[in-house]
Order: structure tokens, then C-alpha cells, then sequence
């Protein structure tokens, strides 16, 4: 089914562009696309020969005329000639490593005065071969479309993407509130375009978490004098509420059928001092991307779906690279937050032990910055850094490297630490599982809740783990400490479970999170009702009676824990 699309696309290629005398000198160019790749090709007579009588890929038969013009497509080069060639095109065999099911297929240029070069598969695309795979999730051996890219110089380029990329796209600009808001904000002589992360997860085929937009609009534009009513943003233009989420940074938050939108006005980060900014607006669309942290997170996109690009995003994304917007050392000076930043969309993006030399200098230098952060902002990365699938080994490893861990409060990580680290990665998605394991002793733990800010909970979670993790409990234990615990929730039954991924006992962690926690069947109203007064003696007669329905495997009813009820 796949093969007859691609052949259909072909063809309908092939057929848009009208035949002409080969002798059209002059004559200007027709384009056709094909698996998302633009072909500029004159219009001149097409004839077919058979791959075996091309030239060598790589080859020409005569020497390339001066006028010639290079373009690139995904990292590959097709030499194209000039308009006044008369030379007829014909189809060219080139590989094609795009696609899953075809290794070869056939786009158009002269074998006379075009060579064609194979095209390479980057990086993004990975190996089809099963080994090596570095592709972006959603990308590998997709059906490809087109993105109109447009870059700092204000040229407008078409790059090739997969479907998932354009449905993801297609699922986020449908949004009713969305669409809304954009024909607001057209009304009254602004743009509005989705920013950061809502375009970084659209371009990698991901649902996006959150939509962020930023606008040419100032916050009173949008919201009134300190956020109250005067602004375009109102009930009758049918924004049912506008919050003043940040006046200060240019950010409102509108909400339309229940659902918020937060919007910021474009703006430059001044006076910095590794923490905090003093903020000025604008309307300089590439003044707001150069402040942001990473090539990945500064990209733009229209409500028209077209990606604004001014530092190569697009291409580091592809690629699986993760760098700063410009200078390393000036981005984390600005905030040192970003370094934690930078490990958590590595993760992500990357996946692997590779930092660019300037990246890693600029960290190694700028880590001792953390200690200036405070514990609550720092604990919120790390436990998203945590949470990433098996790269977190490598991250670790690279922060340990570059000074990062001495900087905030994690003790030294031993050899058999990170040994235990890869184990329970296999076992265990959770971030205060995984930190468990370089953490020695409870002391440890509460080192890193005085610089981190844990919440109760975690702290709770990390100091259980601390005491049971080596004591091998089993599904028994785990049962019955889930029912003792019931009443008090401190540590809920997915924690037990976590106990048990710690200690290898995977299966039975997943009949653990499967098992309904059941009641005991009797209670202190129970008791008091059989003659019991209440107090302490109360209390120990109900655990006991608890424990014996526990010993029952949960068997015994209520009649028979009280015969004299029944």
C-alpha cells in the first residue's frame, strides 16, 4: 500500500509539470515535489532511460556550467543548471533512505548538466538497520511532508518532515480557542505565534503539555491598566476571563471554553544577575528568541503553521543536538538555572554521552552559579531529569563530570552507585526511586531536602525507601504494610510497590499496583458496640484483630473476627 502512495506521488509529480520543446532556453523553471523534497526542474521534454545507463552517482558527463546553483536537501547536494540549459531532463536512480520500504526511487534532473548525489540519511533518520538508531522520536522511517521554515534573514525555505510532525501541528493550530484568539488579535494589528516548548514537541510528533504564545501586543493592549478591564481581550470578543498571571514579564492569561492560554509579550532580558531580570518589551520578533536558552526552545510558529527559525533549531532537533542561543557562557550568566535546563532537554533530545566542547566548558565554569538558586527551582529540574528513560545514566555521568552534583548538595558518587543506578533504571521510572540509589545513608537525605526543598511526601517516600530497600520484602510484606498504612496515607501503595522494583521484584510490584487495598471488616465502632470503651485499649484490640485478618490472607469476615456479633 505504502510503495503504490509513493509511486502515486511520482507520477502526480511528474505530470504537474508541463512538457515543453526542449529548446526553451529562457524558459523559467516548474517545481514538483516529491516525498516532501522541492525540485526546481525546467520545463523541458522528460525522457526516460534505464538507471543502468546514468552516469555514476556523484558524476557528471561533461564539466558543470558556471551558472549552475547548489541546493541542499537534507544535508545532501543536487546541482542543478541554469534556466538557459536546454539540455532535457531526465530521470535519475538515486537511494532513498527516507522511507522503510524503499532503498531506491527516482527523482528529475539532467544527466547531461545535473549531478545528483545520493541522499544521505542524517542522523535524525538513524539506521534503518536495527543498530545505532539516533533518530528523534516520531521521525524514523516516516512518510514525509513539508514545513515552510522561515530563517533569520527573512528567506522562506520548505524542509521536509514526517506526517506525525504535521498531524501533531494540524491537532494544536485546530484548537477553537486558539483560532479564536489569533482573529483577535488580527483585529486589532498584532501577531500572535506559539513559542517554545509547544514547538519543540509539535516538531518531534509529541502532544504538547502546555501552549505558550507570545504576541507584538503589551500586556495593557491585551488586559487593560493593571490587568483590569480596557483591554481587547473581553467577554464580548469572547474571552470569557483574562488573568494578570505576570504583568511585570508580559504575561496574561486568557481563557476560552474553560481552557487558558497564556500569552507574553515579546520581549529583552536586562540587568541580569544569575537569578533575576529587569524586562523590557518589543516588538522584534528575533529580540525575544535570542533571549531564550536553547536553539530547540527559541524556535517560533505561526498560526498559519509556519516555523519561524532563527538559530538553526530545526536543524539541532533534527540532528539530536542541544545547544545555547548564541554564546554558552553568556546564556548561563543570565540564569544558572539553565544549566540544570540544558541536562533535562539533553535527555529528551539526545540521550548519549555527547556535549559540544563549548557547551561543556561553559557549564564547567558556570556550575558553582547553582549554589545561588534556590532549592525549590533546582529540585523541579532534577526531578524531571530523574524521570527521563534510561538517558538518565549518561546525564548523570556528564553532571558529575562537569562539577554540577558538588554544586547542589549530591555526595559523591561511588563506582558500585552508578552500577546500582543502571539496575534500577531498568526497573523504575520514578525520580525519588532513581535518587535513592546515590544517596548512602538517610543522613544523605536530609542534606539534599535542606538544599532541594523536597515535599513531604518525597522526603516520607525517600526515608521509607532508605530504611527497606535491602531488607528483601516480598508481596506478603508488601500487602499487609499497604493495609496498616491505609488509614494514615503517608506512604501509599504505589510507593510500597517501588520498594519491591528496587529490590528486582518487578512482577510482583505490578500485582502490587493491580491489588485493590481491601478494608478490614472491623472497626472501632465495632468494638465500642461489643462493650469496649474507648482509648488506648480500644486501639490494641483493633490491631490485633487487623492483624489476624491479615495472617487470613484477608479471608476472615467480620462475623467471624467478632463471633460474639454474629
Amino acid at each position: 500500500m505504502r510503495l503504490a502512495r509513493l509511486e502515486q506521488h511520482i507520477r502526480r509529480a511528474v505530470h504537474s509539470l508541463e512538457p515543453k520543446p526542449s529548446n526553451c532556453k529562457g524558459r523559467r523553471h516548474r517545481s514538483a515535489s516529491i516525498f516532501g523534497f522541492d525540485l526546481d526542474c525546467p520545463s523541458t521534454r522528460w525522457k526516460s532511460i534505464e538507471s543502468s545507463n546514468l552516469p555514476a552517482q556523484g558524476g557528471s558527463s561533461r564539466p558543470l556550467s558556471s551558472a549552475s546553483k547548489r541546493l541542499r536537501l537534507q544535508g545532501s547536494a543536487v546541482t542543478r543548471a541554469s534556466s538557459g540549459d536546454v539540455t532535457p531532463w531526465v530521470a535519475t536512480s538515486v537511494s532513498y533512505s527516507h522511507h522503510p520500504h524503499i532503498r531506491n526511487t527516482t527523482i528529475f534532473g539532467s544527466a547531461e548538466a545535473c549531478t545528483v548525489a545520493t541522499l544521505k540519511r542524517s542522523a535524525a533518520w538513524g539506521d534503518h538497520q536495527g543498530t545505532g538508531d539516533r533518530r528523534i522520536g516520531g521521525m524514523a522511517g516516516a512518510e514525509m511532508g513539508e514545513l515552510e521554515v522561515t530563517e533569520v534573514e527573512g528567506t522562506v525555505t520548505q524542509v521536509p518532515v514526517p506526517l506525525s510532525t504535521l498531524d501533531a501541528r494540524a491537532a494544536v493550530l485546530e484548537d477553537p480557542g486558539l483560532q479564536l484568539l489569533g482573529e483577535i488579535f488580527r483585529k486589532n494589528g498584532h501577531e500572535l505565534r506559539l513559542a517554545g516548548g509547544v514547538v519543540r514537541d509539535v516538531l518531534m510528533g509529541l502532544e504538547p503539555h502546555d501552549i505558550d504564545l507570545c504576541t507584538t501586543a503589551t500586556p495593557e493592549e491585551m488586559a487593560g491598566e493593571e490587568g483590569l478591564k480596557g483591554g481587547f481581550l473581553r467577554a464580548d470578543a469572547g474571552v470569557e476571563k483574562v488573568i494578570p498571571t505576570g504583568l511585570v514579564h508580559g504575561t496574561v492569561t486568557a481563557v476560552i471554553n474553560h481552557e487558558p492560554y497564556e500569552i507574553t509579550t515579546l520581549r529583552i532580558d536586562t540587568d541580569h544577575d544569575g537569578r533575576h531580570c529587569e524586562v523590557q518589551f518589543t516588538t522584534e520578533w528575533t529580540l525575544d528568541a535570542e533571549r531564550r536558552d536553547l536553539t530547540v526552545n527559541a524556535m517560533m510558529m505561526g498560526l498559519d503553521g509556519r516555523l519561524y527559525d532563527y538559530f538553526n533549531g530545526w536543524r539541532d532537533l533534527v540532528d539530536r543536538r542541544v545547544q545555547f542561543v548564541g554564546e554558552p557562557r553568556l546564556r548561563l550568566e543570565e540564569d544558572y538555572l539553565r544549566i540544570l535546563r540544558y541536562f533535562r532537554f539533553h535527555g529528551r533530545i539526545n540521550g548519549a554521552d555527547e556535549h559540544t566542547e563549548a557547551c561543556a566548558h561553559a557549564i564547567t565554569q558556570g556550575a558553582p552559579g547553582l549554589r545561588n538558586i534556590s532549592g525549590e527551582r533546582i529540585r523541579a529540574e532534577m526531578v524531571k531529569i530523574l524521570a527521563h528513560t534510561k538517558s538518565v545514566v549518561s546525564e548523570v555521568q556528564a553532571m558529575i563530570r562537569f562539577g554540577v552534583f558538588a554544586n547542589i548538595a549530591m555526595p559523591e558518587v561511588s563506582e558500585e552507585q552508578m552500577e546500582e543506578l543502571v539496575r534500577v533504571v531498568e526497573l523504575s521510572s520514578d525520580s525519588m526511586t532513581r535518587l535513592a540509589t546515590m544517596l548512602a545513608t538517610v543522613e544523605e537525605v536530609e542534606t539534599i531536602n535542606e538544599c532541594w526543598k523536597l515535599t513531604k511526601r518525597e522526603l516520607a517516600y525517600l526515608r521509607f525507601l532508605m530504611e527497606h530497600r535491602e531488607a528483601g520484602h516480598d508481596l506478603v510484606w508488601a500487602k499487609a504494610h499497604c493495609v496498616r498504612s491505609a488509614a494514615s496515607a503517608v506512604i501509599t501503595k504505589g510507593e510500597v510497590a517501588e520498594v519491591l522494583r528496587y529490590g528486582g521484584r518487578t512482577a510482583e510490584a505490578n500485582t502490587l499496583d493491580a491489588w485493590d487495598v481491601p478494608k478490614c471488616p472491623v472497626n472501632g465502632g465495632d468494638l465500642i458496640k461489643a462493650g469496649h470503651k474507648k482509648g488506648p485499649a480500644l486501639g490494641a484490640v483493633l490491631s490485633e484483630l487487623r492483624e489476624r485478618w491479615i495472617e487470613s490472607d484477608y479471608t476472615l469476615t467480620r462475623e467471624q473476627l467478632l463471633p460474639e456479633l454474629a
